[in-house]
């Protein structure tokens, strides 16, 4: 039985896929209501979840908020965490209307 289910879902994986994404456009509120029950319902177990997630890959997610990059409008070197507030600064948005073209 497994092995022919195995086998339906791989001749048929574009039409499942297509059943599932119109089954979730013309139930997206049902959805949603359902997904903020649950996340009301296990508030504390979620809350233990992440935590323990954030225990465990505690390092991972440290090196990546270090991670520097290069704002691709001003050059400026700023950490991959922070990139978008640096855009929004005086700096920044003075550096991008130099050198962005005018459309006239």
């Amino acid at each position: 039985m497994r092995i022919a289910t195995k086998i339906y879902r791989m001749k048929n994986k574009e039409k499942m896929k297509q059943y599932s994404k119109n089954y979730r456009e013309a139930n997206k509120e049902k959805i949603n209501q359902q997904k903020k029950e649950y996340r009301e319902a296990n508030k504390e177990k979620i809350k233990q979840h992440n935590k323990k997630h954030r225990e465990a890959n505690k390092e991972k997610m440290s090196e990546e908020m270090k991670q520097k990059v290069d704002c691709e409008f001003c050059n400026c070197a700023v950490t991959k965490k922070h990139l978008r507030r640096h855009q929004r600064t005086k700096k920044c948005l003075k550096t991008r209307q130099k050198h962005t073209p005018t459309t006239k």
